[in-house]
């Protein structure tokens, strides 16, 4: 669990394993679990927080994205596979407006509504156009840019991607099975090899969700195996 207090400060609490917590000395595949909050050390300016399955990521207020935790998917963006005890800055971004941990892979929109990915995208979850088992750098999703789309939101989930335009259109992308993404289409069977899994089990770039074309979305939330949206007139 991370929590985002009024002024700005980030706690933590539950499983310690991969050091996802940062809290910084812990020892990295310890078993124990934290029962009560603890303050993370990272800036004191954090207006946002998300936690996915072995990781988190921490916005600031002036743009600056952090990410802590399990980094054996290059989730943390830094560049390499490595677990972080420690919240760090991701030096090859952009300054960001908005970010989302997923269940291990990262997106994050910078202030110009450009998407950046990076962790895993074996089922198509970076948007990329390719599964790549693992992507440790941001790299920007050029999809967006060649549809003309500037991006406000993004929501990143167990192995599937979301994204809201200026606009309200939905967009989503990544694993294809259990209809979790929208697009009425018959997923391909559900293989627990990757390297079995055929062309129509991913949807590597974005597509847009249609039968919300006319309705403007708002918020979106990914359950395991399900997107939950709001339109804009719920807010």
């Amino acid at each position: 669990m991370r929590l985002l207090g009024r002024g700005g400060a980030v706690h933590a609490w539950g499983a310690v394993r991969s050091n996802r917590l940062g809290f910084g000395s812990l020892t990295l595949w310890s078993t124990a679990n934290s029962n009560q909050p603890h303050k993370v050390d990272c800036p004191p300016d954090a207006v946002q927080v998300s936690a996915g399955s072995g990781h988190s990521a921490i916005l600031t207020s002036r743009g600056e994205v952090w990410t802590f935790g399990q980094g054996d998917k290059g989730q943390l963006g830094h560049g390499d596979f490595k677990d972080l005890s420690s919240p760090k800055k991701v030096e090859a971004l952009p300054p960001c407006q908005w970010l989302s941990a997923g269940s291990d892979h990262t997106l994050v929109v910078s202030k110009e509504g450009f998407v950046f990915g990076f962790g895993n995208c074996t089922y198509g979850q970076l948007g990329l156009g390719t599964r790549a088992f693992r992507v440790g750098a941001p790299k920007l999703l050029t999809a967006f840019q060649d549809l003309g789309e500037r991006i406000s939101k993004v929501t990143a989930g167990y192995r599937v991607s979301a994204a809201i335009t200026d606009n309200g259109k939905l967009y989503t992308f990544g694993c294809k099975n259990y209809n979790s993404l929208g697009h009425d289409e018959q997923p391909a069977m559900v293989l627990f090899d990757y390297l079995r899994i055929g062309a129509r089990g991913a949807q590597t770039v974005p597509k847009l969700v249609t039968a919300l074309r006319n309705q403007p979305v708002e918020d979106i939330h990914f359950g395991k195996h399900r997107l939950v949206s709001a339109p804009s007139h719920a807010f």
